[in-house]
């Protein structure tokens, strides 16, 4: 097998930390099966990680829990091989040289589900100690790599219910309060492939409601959250695309048309994070005509309430939304405070008026969206439907508790989107 390592020297303890990921698994033929084929974790990334093949044995035998040599009956004999193999020493901290070696064997992977497993026993000291036919020769230290699975399995193995997005493309658009924490939920979760459009840089003051703090000061908001994603949830294919809605560039004729083309092309659904009316309707409008279901979310200008929107092709829009609050059908009143604009602030060196309110309420808002694209893609909403997801803070005894109200949004009368 191939692995990619690093290994260093904790200042503290003294001893040799060592870290890898199995690239590549060969049977007896030379034959491939099996390969890592995501990114990198973090602690293997950069100049320092080296690579190294590892020979492996098939065990019989399930191996005991406690983690030394002695217990697995497994001798510096049988690793060695009564004499090191010079190619498959590697360096390691302190002058060391170090020898790993692998072993698959039988285990219980699951309650009452049998499996396999892998144990690393890696042998490290002086390049000497590996020769041990010469007189007095150095003694060999043999420690247990812990082994931790990272499979696409065992990523979602604890949440069954998001494993359907490892397949599916999103496009979110808008990556400010709402969007960018919706963003790093739908990586943890584990969608396959994300595409970010927005424009906008991370100031100081944004952080106290925005998931990433001060280490993407001054950086684009899409820029930012691509690099967190990659670096902590590679399996998820991050692209940005660095337009703000509503400009138009004249020396390369970049404007708001190319900017969604490029972000909606084969994706499975469209999520509106930009809070702004103006933009949503150009939003839909794209999305519609690419049979595209379209997810909004924003809140009141207080943070009061807020609403989460699945807009299905063909069924109720944005604008239905709007003539439903104006005259009462489809039982859905406007949420509390949503056009108090008397409630917008406009922080120091901000250029737009903004909504006041603290980053754990409008969390409730993208936790929701969250939960209605995971519903979406499991089937758990009749295709023909848009839905309408009303959220209100009500007071009880001085904590904002949430409550949500679902209605059903069929198409208006008076909307044009029936024409």
């Amino acid at each position: 097998m191939k692995l990619a390592y690093s290994a260093r020297l904790d200042h503290k303890s003294g001893e040799i930390v060592f870290c890898a990921v199995v690239k590549s698994v060969l049977d007896a033929d030379g034959k491939q099966v099996a390969a890592w084929s995501s990114l990198m974790p973090a602690a293997l990334q950069g100049d320092a990680v080296k690579e190294i093949e590892v020979t492996w044995d098939l065990r019989e035998g399930e191996l005991r829990p406690k983690p030394s040599l002695q217990d697995q009956n497994i001798g510096l004999g049988e690793l060695l091989n009564g004499r090191a193999n010079p190619s498959a020493l590697f360096d390691l901290p302190n002058s060391r040289r170090g020898q790993l070696h692998a072993f698959l064997y039988p285990t219980e992977t699951q309650f009452r589900k049998q499996g396999e497993s892998w144990l690393f026993v890696l042998a490290a000291g002086k390049r000497s100690a590996f020769y041990p036919n010469k007189k007095a020769p150095e003694p060999v230290d043999a420690f247990i790599i812990r082994t931790l699975r990272a499979g696409h399995q065992d990523l979602i193995s604890r949440a069954p219910a998001t494993s359907v997005l490892s397949t599916k493309s999103i496009a979110l658009l808008g990556t400010g309060a709402v969007g960018a924490p919706l963003a790093i939920e739908l990586a943890r979760n584990g969608v396959g492939e994300l595409k970010l459009l927005d424009a906008d840089v991370v100031e100081p003051g944004n952080t106290i409601r925005w998931p990433i703090g001060s280490s993407a000061w001054g950086r684009t908001k899409t820029q930012a959250l691509a690099d967190f994603i990659a670096r902590e949830y590679p399996a998820t294919n991050v692209s940005c695309v660095n337009h703000a809605l509503g400009t138009f560039v004249p020396q390369t004729g970049f404007g708001d048309f190319a900017a969604l083309d490029e972000t909606l092309a084969f994706v499975d659904l469209v999520i509106d994070g930009t809070a702004s009316f103006g933009t949503t309707s150009l939003i839909q409008d794209q999305a519609r005509s690419r049979s595209l279901p379209l997810v909004a979310l924003y809140a009141s200008p207080s943070v009061a309430s807020g609403v989460v929107a699945l807009y299905m092709p063909n069924e109720g829009c944005p604008v239905c939304l709007e003539w439903a609050w104006e005259d009462g059908t489809s039982g859905i009143s406007p949420p509390p405070g949503m056009f108090a604009e008397a409630e917008l602030i406009q922080p120091p060196g901000c250029a737009e008026r903004t909504f006041s309110g603290t980053f754990f309420d409008l969390q409730e808002l993208s936790l929701q969206a969250m939960r209605v694209v995971a519903g979406f893609f499991a089937g758990g909403f009749p295709q023909s439907s848009s839905v309408v997801y009303t959220l209100a803070f009500e007071d009880q005894d001085g904590i904002r508790v949430p409550a949500w109200h679902k209605n059903s949004l069929p198409p208006h009368s008076q909307c044009s989107c029936r024409k």
